[in-house]
């Protein structure tokens, strides 16, 4: 894959993760606002509509790449990322008083919370960033890869990195996530052609 594919498919994962932590924020707010007896308010229903209408104009943008939606959509996955760490603690609660269900929650939204935080780094990314904005100055356009490095992205966390692939050992690790970048069925798989 080419640096910008590489680039291309963190941009893709990252607009999806947008995408999808918004319908599950509209999903938790509506919830939250019915526990509350408030569904039927028009506060709430006003709440829901700019919620949905602001992450609807700004999941467009990003993923479109325009250039004023980078910031906004940083901390729209800053707040992503609190609603689903405090409806996490709220499940959490509910599973001290014996909610199963509420306890599986927590956990997922925890995950959640914890996934989306591995790929904030993105955002302040300089390639991404000038990917994004078409620069040609800085980012992979001025990069200077070493000789028989190539971009790649870790296959967990999705980070952008500089490496020599046929130099590449089943040990090795990336450095933002500490997960394997090298599957054990590929490493088996060239282990075997040796």
């Amino acid at each position: 894959m080419s640096e910008e594919g590489t680039i291309e498919s963190v941009h893709r994962a990252m607009a999806s993760t947008v995408l999808w932590m918004s319908l599950l924020s509209l999903i938790l707010l509506f919830s939250g606002l019915d526990s509350v007896g408030l569904l039927s308010s028009p506060f709430a229903l006003i709440l829901l509509g700019i919620t949905f209408a602001g992450s609807a104009y700004l999941y467009h943008g990003f993923s479109n790449r325009k250039p004023w939606a980078l910031g906004p959509t940083k901390l729209l996955w800053l707040f992503l990322m609190s609603m689903c760490a405090l409806f996490g603690l709220i499940d959490v609660l509910s599973a001290l008083n014996g909610s199963l269900i509420s306890g599986l929650l927590a956990i997922m939204l925890f995950y959640v919370v914890y996934t989306m935080g591995k790929r904030f780094k993105n955002f302040s990314n300089p390639m991404f960033v000038s990917w994004y904005y078409g620069t040609a100055s800085g980012g992979i356009h001025s990069l200077s890869l070493l000789e028989n490095e190539v971009m790649a992205s870790c296959p967990n966390c999705l980070s952008i990195l500089a490496v020599k692939p046929f130099e590449l050992t089943a040990d090795e690790l990336c450095p933002n996530c500490n997960g394997r970048l090298v599957s054990e069925e590929t490493a088996a798989k060239f282990s075997e052609e040796e």
